[in-house]
């Protein structure tokens, strides 16, 4: 029997968590999230000596709220989770490279990381992609200085991977990032997106507008939704996944097209040349809503009982037949 779990979600925080939950426990209680998803910026920052790690203009560096939980004054009244975006109080965060409480009910996910909540699987990666740093380790030495202090939250290649490690196992409810996807805005109203932010334009012109990664786990993972932050503007968008899945060649048709390689190779179906072309937009609703029904309100349901599904690829999830992709604004908005 379906199971609904009532989950709010969170774009960027930027210090203001009270003002968080004073807006989720003013709701009735029918309505009251079970758990908070916030999706980056976080910035737990503890004292004023976390502002070094801080990568932000001084005129923008203040404590928020988050100093009254860590020191114990304040409970979260919500459980909450949070995955570290590119305005982090990177010191605190870097001692918790897999995961940990940061405060009372509150809990970062790490670099990378999955957990289960109430029958809810949910993923998160952490950071913004940068070429440059991606297939770097995390080099970054504690206190951070320099380059470090922005080095520190780009995606490395180490944690895209261990999403991978997921493939052919229990399918995931969500996916959360800080970073968009490259390609999910043809999925979406492209051109009220581009009415709001213009400057949009050159960038996904160019395929980079978010992490390349992270559009190959949404196709090979296959969440049923995936939230993301970062950019500041509200964006849905609905990838079907059998409509990508036609283009895609058979197993067979692979190996036979396979020139001679080295026995020896490990090939981690990666497909990161795999184009963006002939990506049609795509319906931007998620459902069709009753009209007694909240607007925003997002169901995460889960079923004991398994969908049919076709015979996947190997290197690809069974998953959900569509990723409802859903990119929210800042918490003052």
């Amino acid at each position: 029997m379906p199971t609904t779990v009532k989950v709010a979600i969170q774009g960027c925080c930027h210090g203001e968590l009270s003002k968080i939950y004073n807006q989720l426990t003013q709701l009735p209680q029918a309505d009251q999230p079970e758990l908070l998803i916030i999706c980056g910026d976080f910035q737990c920052l503890r004292d004023e000596s976390d502002y070094t790690s801080l990568n932000v203009p001084d005129k923008y560096k203040k404590l928020g709220s988050f100093q009254d939980y860590y020191q114990g004054k304040l409970k979260a009244p919500i459980l909450t989770i949070f995955i570290g975006g590119n305005h982090e109080a990177s010191d605190f965060l870097m001692e918790l490279p897999f995961g940990g409480w940061v405060a009372e009910n509150i809990y970062y996910l790490g670099f990378s990381n999955v957990i289960w909540f109430k029958g809810l699987r949910i993923a998160g990666i952490s950071g913004i992609f940068k070429h440059f740093d991606f297939y770097k380790s995390h080099f970054e030495k504690l206190p951070l200085l320099g380059n470090d202090v922005k080095s520190c939250y780009h995606t490395r290649f180490e944690d895209e991977l261990k999403m991978l490690l997921l493939l052919n196992s229990t399918d995931l409810n969500c996916f959360v990032s800080h970073d968009w996807p490259v390609g999910v805005t043809e999925y979406g109203n492209l051109y009220k997106l581009l009415k709001i932010k213009p400057f949009f334009k050159e960038d996904i012109q160019r395929g980079q507008l978010g992490s390349r990664m992270h559009w190959d786990l949404l196709q090979k993972l296959k969440p049923n939704y995936w939230f993301a932050a970062h950019l500041h503007v509200k964006f849905k968008a609905v990838v079907t996944h059998e409509n990508l899945h036609k283009r895609k060649l058979s197993v067979a048709s692979i190996d036979e097209n396979k020139k001679v390689k080295n026995e020896e190779e490990i090939d981690l179906n990666l497909n990161l040349d795999e184009g963006l072309t002939d990506l049609k937009e795509k319906n931007n609703n998620f459902a069709a809503e009753t009209n007694n029904k909240n607007q925003d309100e997002i169901s995460l349901s889960f079923s004991d009982d398994d969908e049919e599904k076709g015979e996947e690829h190997p290197a690809i999830s069974k998953g959900f037949k569509q990723t409802n992709f859903l990119a929210l604004d800042k918490c003052t908005r």
